[in-house]
């Protein structure tokens, strides 16, 4: 029989949330196992394996893993290279609580699906990281589980809107995500092959049936958009925005900027700088002249 984890044991003193940082040996492995609250784990390193009771797979760095209370699963690690991750489990009425609110944790933490990764970016694992640490010494009541989970949401969610799609290939949504990091769009588009981890020709024809668009059109959308929020948002240079972005000259940088949004950058600046600050007055308000 199947052994099954009780959130009472796990957590007596009456907290909402546990973090446990797991490194797992051949030797001393985690048995199959099943429990009544939500859990997930962000593989930090190191080599090993998930068993469910349907399949098994490699764990890599960076996979952020759901797992369902009713899922059964346990971890193998590697005798020369222990498998290590952050494991966050959550009490089980909160994460039902905030399930509706989110489509994005109700669609990992669905029931009844194959327990699957979801490849974070660097930036998405240094901003969970942080997350985890303010769990070690912070207090673990229902408010502290809210505001996690309400994180963890927002930390999922594209960087700069990637569209999802029902029928979007996982290795195709991993790369796309992945390729929103500004070192990775400088790359272009051989740099969003090598994520996808397909043939160049295999990438082109999934962008054109799910995406409706080409790869190269994709990594230029996204690359002007990056570049209209750092122009936004950001004094850097233009120069400085057009190489971080991936171009390799102002000048074909300002043509395509300007075929896509109407204005120069310089001109697209100032226009938003103008909408952002109040405007200025006379300091005579409220005085009659003459």
């Amino acid at each position: 029989m199947i052994p099954e984890m009780k959130w009472r044991e796990l957590c007596p003193g009456g907290e909402y949330l546990h973090l446990a940082e797991v490194k797992l040996t051949a030797a001393a492995p985690a048995e199959l196992h099943t429990h009544d609250f939500y859990e997930c784990f962000l593989v930090q390193g190191g080599r090993g394996r998930q068993v469910t009771a349907e399949s098994e797979q490699m764990l890599n760095r960076g996979e952020l893993h759901f797992v369902h209370p009713k899922d059964v699963h346990g971890f193998w690690g590697s005798a020369s290279d222990p498998i290590t991750f952050t494991n966050i489990a959550i009490e089980a009425s909160v994460v039902q609580r905030a399930l509706p609110q989110s489509s994005t944790l109700q669609n990992n933490w669905e029931l009844g699906q194959r327990i699957r990764p979801v490849m974070l970016t660097e930036k998405q694992i240094r901003e969970f990281n942080l997350l985890s640490e303010d769990l070690i010494v912070g207090p673990k009541a229902v408010l502290d589980a809210d505001y996690f989970l309400l994180a963890l949401a927002r930390l999922l969610r594209p960087v700069l809107g990637v569209v999802t799609h029902a029928a979007l290939p996982e290795w195709l949504e991993r790369g796309l995500n992945r390729a929103l990091e500004p070192v990775n769009l400088q790359g272009g588009v051989a740099r969003l092959v090598s994520l996808c981890g397909r043939s160049p020709e295999h990438v082109s024809r999934s962008f054109k049936l799910h995406i409706g668009m080409t790869p190269s059109q994709w990594v230029m959308e996204q690359r002007i958009n990056l570049a209209r929020r750092w122009l936004e948002t950001t004094q850097r240079s233009v120069l400085d925005i057009a190489l971080e972005c991936g171009f390799e000259s102002t000048s074909y940088f300002h043509e395509t900027f300007k075929a896509a949004t109407g204005q120069t950058p310089l001109k697209y600046r100032r226009r938003v700088v103008q909408v952002q600050s109040p405007p200025r007055t006379s300091g005579l308000e409220g005085h009659q002249l003459g």
